[in-house]
């Protein structure tokens, strides 16, 4: 009698060790391809806020142009206090960015896609694991403008470095000088590079990640100094960093 054999084989299946051996190799797979899926996500990330950016970028130089060579300066708007002022800038330069109407969760431009969490305002400052920007506090960006220059710092009695309200053309240095930049730059942290250090409360860390744009247009992914001194002050936003940093905040 003629063996069968494609149905004997058929009816046999895989045994145990088939299927574990199978499975095993999936894994190994996963492994080696889960980083390099989070590392495109990451990268297509940070060209999507580069790209956010520059655009807004643009509309600030827009805005200086129609206001003698002037950025924007404080307005106090959403009723919101000074000191949750952070993004005043996108009341007074959306429209140029084709945004028009109260700030909402439909200004995709102002969102950062690796936002993902924040720290709280109180002391210690909370982990909040969700986006800055669908938080109304942020008036719905992710982004932030230097303009700390408004404030007075109470060690020295004269204003922190910024460039709210400066002439543009006045700004000596403006391929180094921030305009606008990713939130957690100015409290050294980074949502492109998250480090497991940060967890309950805002633990700042030297040289975190963050994407800027500058006064001359450009934008690039930078390190953000933090002096773990304290001696100049608790985050990057009160002092300039030393030699070797990209970027100043003031315009001097």
């Amino acid at each position: 009698m003629e063996r069968n054999v494609s149905k004997d084989f058929a009816h046999r299946g895989f045994t145990l060790i088939e299927l574990l051996v199978v499975i095993a190799i999936i894994a190994i797979l996963a492994a080696l391809l889960l980083p390099v899926l989070s590392k495109a996500k990451s990268s297509a990330q940070r060209t999507n806020c580069l790209d956010n950016l520059g655009q807004i970028s643009l509309g600030m130089r827009m805005y200086a142009d129609d206001h003698g060579d002037t950025l924007p300066s404080i307005v106090i708007t959403n009723g919101m206090p000074w000191s949750n002022q952070w993004h005043f800038f996108k009341e007074l330069t959306k429209s140029y960015d084709g945004l028009n109407g109260p700030s909402s969760p439909q200004d995709r431009l102002f969102d950062c896609p690796a936002d993902t969490f924040y720290y709280g305002l109180s002391t210690p400052a909370p982990y909040i694991p969700t986006s800055l920007f669908l938080d109304p506090i942020s008036d719905y960006s992710s982004y932030w403008f230097s303009r700390v220059n408004l404030r007075t710092n109470p060690l020295t009695g004269a204003p922190y470095d910024g460039i709210a309200g400066c002439r543009m053309s006045a700004i000596r240095k403006p391929v180094r000088t921030v305009l606008v930049a990713d939130q957690p730059a100015c409290f050294a942290y980074s949502w492109h590079d998250p480090l497991p250090s940060h967890g309950a409360d805002l633990n700042p860390i030297n040289n975190a990640m963050n994407m800027v744009s500058f006064v001359d247009g450009h934008v690039k992914y930078i390190r953000i100094y933090w002096d773990s001194t304290l001696a100049l002050g608790d985050l990057p936003w009160q002092y300039e960093p030393p030699a070797g940093y990209d970027y100043q905040w003031g315009g001097d």
